[in-house]
Order: C-alpha cells, then structure tokens, then sequence
C-alpha cells in the first residue's frame, strides 16, 4: 500500500475505490484490498496478434513497448514499477473466447460468464446471468414439457 502511495500518488488513495484508465493500447486499474493494507493493480492492453498460450512471460521490455505512449505520467510508470516487483510475473491471455455456433443443447443451457467473454476482475458476468436468466424465462415461459423445449429455443424464422 505504501508503495502504490508512493509512486501512483498519495491522492489516489483518500477513499477506497476503484480507479481506472483507458488509454492507447490498454486499460489500468488498482483498487485498495485488505482493509487498506493491500493494493490489487491490473494491468490490461490489447492482444494485437492471437496465442494459442493462454499464459506468457511479462517482463519491463513488453510493458514498456505495451504503454509507450503513456510513459509521460505517473500512472502507467507507476503500475509498471508496481508489476515488476512481483515474483514470477506472467501475461495471461483474457480474451480467449472459442467461436461456438450456440450456446445450448436438448435441456443443456449455458449463460453467464460461461457464454459472455468478460474482464475478470469486475465480476460483470453475474449481470449477464441475469440478463440471461431473463431473457430464457421470456423464450421458455409457456414451455411446460421437455420436447417443448427445442422448439421454443428455435428462433421463430427457423421454426418448421
């Protein structure tokens, strides 16, 4: 906590809350955890060619080359400099997300994060669960038999 202080700035951190930036090539965000003993820093940019390795080593030169446009500031140096104290450092690969046709089969539905490619750490897949969870009581409302249940979740201009 002290050295997020330290080199993001003492006036980030006069109230607990979640503070973000968006910029060229990515997004950085720190929260305070812990009860304002622990400092959580993510560090997100954009994938500009795909991997088939979800994980990867991180190290100064990527997130140097990653933010170099934003290295004028405080914020971007000092996520960096937080990173890199951090004992076996890796890149994880957010977005994998398989090109599936649906998302369903017979009586088997998914929805949620399961279905919704989502950043991790803002736990937004919930609302897509109930978004979801609305969405599937409006199609299968009047199904009240399992061999309903195909033709419900069929949209209408494919319907026999």
């Amino acid at each position: 906590m002290e050295k997020a202080k330290e080199v993001l700035g003492e006036g980030l951190f006069g109230v607990d809350r979640q503070c973000g930036w968006v910029g060229d090539g990515g997004f950085l965000m720190h929260d305070v955890l812990e009860n304002r003993t622990m400092v959580r820093c993510v560090i997100s940019a954009i994938e500009h060619s795909p991997t088939h390795d979800r994980k990867g080593p991180l190290n100064r030169e990527i997130l140097i080359q990653t933010f170099r446009n934003w290295l004028d500031g405080a914020i971007a140096k000092g996520m960096i400099e937080l990173a890199l104290e951090q004992d076996d450092l890796y890149r994880y690969s957010q977005w994998e997300h398989k090109e599936t046709p649906r998302y369903w089969k017979g009586t088997v539905c998914l929805m949620g994060d399961a279905t919704h490619a989502m950043t991790p750490w803002q736990g937004f897949g919930v609302a897509m669960a109930f978004e979801d969870a609305m969405i599937m009581q409006e199609i299968f409302g009047d199904v009240h038999l399992p061999a309903q249940i195909e033709a419900a979740a069929m949209p209408e201009d494919h319907r026999l």
